[in-house]
């Protein structure tokens, strides 16, 4: 709290006597090793908090085994000491959103992970990035140009109100995260306000609250298979709680509380009731509690301040209240009321935890200490080239790609277009880097009249490198896809299952529909080149081709891996036709992860590599690239190579690529270095969902082109033309060129690189 006629903070423990004592200030030194004056205003100092430190814990934090909590905030990663209040360690400029909120919630399949869902704050229409933390680090893993509502599951997944274009969101249509990736899931009917959940086995729940009338409230599932409705099964009823459940208003925030089990909480004139709703429809209520006073709710802990010194709390989602005793309230210090894992605030205190103090003193064994190191910078001096106009749509309903209209679509006619995304990006999705378009007559006959066509631009070309295959008839074994699942109009489909792989050209591509038959996931696979129409390839054995992983292309040969759980297979493609080159075992253990593999090409164009981004060799936060030489004509395996840290931390004088470059390999990957602009003014901004088309050696990268989004002040550097440097960039500083995405276009940029350097 702030002691009456001071500016200052000031902070107060209480002792298992119940007495209270006031705990001296915690003074923190600034980089250049000075301290502030000890009246100097603690929401000034470059913790850059304008709360005290267990505050902002309280909101957005979350606890680690070393009894700290962990804070993602206007672009720093803290780690907050909870006993004390002390800010024990900061990593400025860890993520590029630096005006934003972060709050933090469980992420992967055993929960263990850990996410951040951010949104920047100002003037209402700011960006909302979704974060995982993983070893110091902070990878995107979906990015939105507006404010969205993060959903987090409670089973190590979430949801995203709006659907996952980045665009303005689309009513009742949900971005729903999963290891596979992102997928869009349409709510259709007659529903309002629908609860939407992502259960942890990858399939979707929504509750449908009652509207008045609780025989309507019901439970739908939603899975490859199709979708199953259950109507809720309540137990018998008093009259309080029938009037809470019929009347009352259904929170959002509905999560899995173990596996198929639903919980939320219900609101109604200052009463909540905890519920529970197996995916049977059976209903489980919690008690009622009719004291007056406040409440605060966060997932499935909760806490009500009864007044006379008690209060309740529970950590179950409200199916079982336990009283707590209270000291009284402070007068005039209810700011607001927060309840998470750490515990709660409100009344003008901050409760730590939950259940009864422990009796006696108990000794952990100190917790593995994760890094917090931040990721070398690379800073660039860059002009805009061409004006990347945008492209009107010239359809109705079909929306452009890029700088090519939508195809024409007669009165009679009806349309469906398809996004693509990279397949090396499935799981931050930055933006589409295909389309296909199909249309037909409105009659019957669609599939027999109806046209195709598909679009598509390399993640590393502007707006206006765009191609298309030729127009022409929709391939058969995509029509049953493409059909219209409506009785007339335009509509357009779920993107979620579309990847394309790019080569060393522009003007192929690789398309790739993943597809459940008989239970199982099959993936068709086409390939693009421009002004042609799309030729499907096949195995030689007839068999289905399993999960696209990655392509590339290498002496005009499209070369491809897919996998199951047990093993990705490496196919060399020759005409329409697939063989089986080689086969990797799938590798689990500490610091693999669950990262795509991906496909390189020697520069001398004799062999392929196998990418894994697994742990490091050197103990460093950032993993390890290792490359599988692998022979294209023998299949042989060579002994895997280590390339250095994925953040290319471990890389001295890395460069733009000029005439000289490393021998080894190349590959299109994400790096986890900060990318920054310099402008006419100074800093002019940074790119995030950063990925480079990089030229590796064992000692030596150059950098041939990066693409990325651009941040908010990147792009007014770039319309007001300060980007341009009038400082001249460093002398012999290589040149590159760059691509940021902007608004759903692709701003084409000339760039001198500064090497990587520690921030």
């Amino acid at each position: 709290g702030t002691e009456r006629e001071r500016n200052a903070a000031v902070s107060f423990e209480v002792t298992r006597q119940g007495e209270l004592a006031k705990v001296p200030s915690v003074v923190l030194a600034s980089r250049d090793g000075s301290t502030p004056a000890p009246d100097a205003n603690p929401r000034a100092h470059a913790l850059g908090f304008h709360d005290p430190p267990l505050v902002v814990a309280m909101e957005d934090g979350w606890p680690l085994a070393d009894g700290t909590a962990i804070v993602a905030r206007d672009g720093a990663l803290s780690r907050i000491e909870l006993s004390t209040g002390r800010v024990v360690e900061r990593v400025a400029e860890a993520f590029p959103q630096a005006s934003a909120r972060c709050h933090a919630f469980p992420l992967g399949p055993d929960k263990k992970g850990l996410g951040f869902a951010c949104g920047e704050r100002g003037n209402g229409a700011g960006s909302t990035v979704v974060y995982r933390y993983q070893s110091g680090k902070m990878l995107p893993l979906a990015s939105f140009d507006t404010p969205r509502v993060v959903l987090p599951s409670g089973s190590g997944t979430f949801a995203v109100r709006g659907g996952c274009a980045r665009g303005a969101p689309a009513p009742h249509r949900y971005c729903v995260y999963a290891e596979k990736g992102l997928r869009d899931i349409d709510v259709q009917g007659e529903v309002d306000h629908e609860r939407l959940i992502a259960l942890g086995d990858g399939r979707v729940a929504i509750v449908s609250p009652p509207h008045g009338k609780l025989q309507d409230a019901r439970v739908t599932v939603l899975a490859q298979g199709g979708m199953k409705t259950l109507g809720l099964a309540f137990p018998r009823l008093r009259s309080d709680t029938f009037r809470v459940l019929e009347q009352g208003l259904w929170l959002e925030g509905f999560e899995e509380r173990r596996p198929g089990v639903l919980g939320g909480w219900i609101e109604h004139r200052g009463v909540v009731l905890g519920i529970e709703i197996a995916l049977t429809g059976q209903v489980t209520l919690g008690d009622i509690l009719n004291d007056a006073g406040s409440f605060a709710l966060g997932g499935r802990y909760g806490f009500r301040w009864a007044g006379s010194r008690r209060g309740f709390e529970t950590t179950d989602g409200g199916i079982k209240w336990t009283q707590v005793e209270l000291p009284d309230p402070v007068p005039g210090r209810e700011t607001s009321r927060v309840c998470g894992p750490l515990g709660c605030m409100g009344q003008g205190w901050l409760r730590l935890g939950w259940g009864d103090a422990p009796k006696e003193n108990v000794v952990l064994p100190p917790p593995p200490r994760i890094g917090m190191t931040s990721s070398p910078a690379i800073h660039l001096h860059c002009s805009a080239v061409g004006d990347n106009k945008k492209t009107e749509d010239a359809s109705e309903g079909a929306p452009a790609f890029f700088s090519v209209p939508a195809p024409k679509v007669r009165s009679d006619e009806r349309a469906v277009w398809f996004d693509i995304y990279d397949g090396g990006d499935r799981y931050s999705r930055t933006a589409p880097v295909g389309r296909v378009y199909g249309w037909g007559p409105k009659s019957s006959e669609w599939d027999l009249g109806a046209s195709g066509v598909t679009r598509w631009l390399s993640p590393f070309e502007d707006s206006a490198q765009a191609r298309s295959t030729k127009v022409g008839a929709i391939p058969k074994t995509l029509r049953d896809i493409v059909r219209p699942r409506t009785s007339g109009g335009s509509m357009a489909g779920n993107g979620g299952n579309f990847f394309l792989g790019f080569g060393d050209d522009k003007d192929h591509a690789l398309l790739a529909l993943r597809t459940y038959q008989n239970g199982r996931a099959e993936t068709l696979l086409f390939a693009l080149e421009t002004n042609r129409p799309p030729v499907e390839l096949r195995r030689l054995d007839g068999e289905p081709f399993t999960d696209f992983e990655s392509a590339t292309r290498m002496n005009g040969q499209w070369f491809a891996s897919f996998g199951t759980p047990a093993e990705s297979t490496l196919f060399a493609f020759e005409g329409a036709s697939a063989r089986v080159v080689a086969r990797f075992p799938r590798v689990a253990g500490p610091g693999i992860g669950r990262t795509t593999p991906r496909l390189a090409r020697s520069d001398d164009e004799r062999r392929l590599g196998y990418v894994l981004d697994g742990q490091s060799a050197s103990g460093a936060t950032a993993p390890d690239r290792w490359i599988f030489p692998v022979l294209v004509e023998s299949g042989r395996i060579l002994d895997p190579e280590n390339f250095g840290p994925t953040d290319l931390s471990g890389i001295k004088g890395i460069t733009a690529c000029g005439d000289t470059r490393p021998s080894g390999y190349v590959v299109d990957a994400p790096i986890s270095a900060t990318v920054d602009f310099s402008g006419s003014g100074g800093r002019a901004g940074s790119m995030y969902n950063t990925q480079a088309r990089l030229h590796l050696g064992r000692d030596a990268a150059c950098v041939e082109r990066l693409t990325g989004t651009l941040d908010t002040q990147a792009i007014a550097a770039l319309g007001d033309h300060s980007l341009a440097a009038k400082n001249p960039p460093p002398k012999g500083a290589g040149t590159l060129p760059v691509v940021g995405t902007a608004h759903g276009e692709r701003r084409a940029m000339r760039c001198a690189m500064e090497s990587p350097s520690s921030p």
